[in-house]
């Protein structure tokens, strides 16, 4: 019955060129990348996994954060020219769904980078 849990939803990003802090000569300016990503997980499962949906919400949101805050990923991100923040989460809401309790948080990661703009 837990077919389909738990899964994860990655909303495409909301881009956001800032055009009130741009360089002193006007060639580049700062954008913006928020990303949302949802973790759903589900309270049924089999044998032993049966109940933990609240559980494995946690695993999986500590070990995306994990993943985002790890200094080597970092780094290659900001070798990239791409600057993550840190990332934000939802507290765990609860729904249901077909009868069945589903857990969800969310998680928003933005980026920021400098891009040249032409004139």
């Amino acid at each position: 019955r837990d077919r389909g849990f738990p899964f994860l939803v990655v909303h495409p990003a909301d881009v956001d060129i800032e055009r009130e802090r741009s360089s002193i000569d006007g060639k580049s300016k700062n954008v913006f990348w928020d990303i949302e990503i949802e973790i759903f997980t589900s309270d049924r499962g089999y044998g032993r996994n049966d109940g933990k949906g609240l559980t494995h919400v946690d695993t999986i949101s500590n070990s995306l954060i994990q993943t985002f805050m790890n200094i080597s990923n970092r780094k290659t991100l900001r070798d990239s020219s791409l600057s993550m923040t840190n990332p934000t989460t939802t507290s765990v809401g609860t729904m249901v769904i077909h009868n069945e309790l589903v857990y969800r948080r969310s998680i928003m990661i933005s980026f920021e980078n400098r891009i040249g703009v032409c004139t």
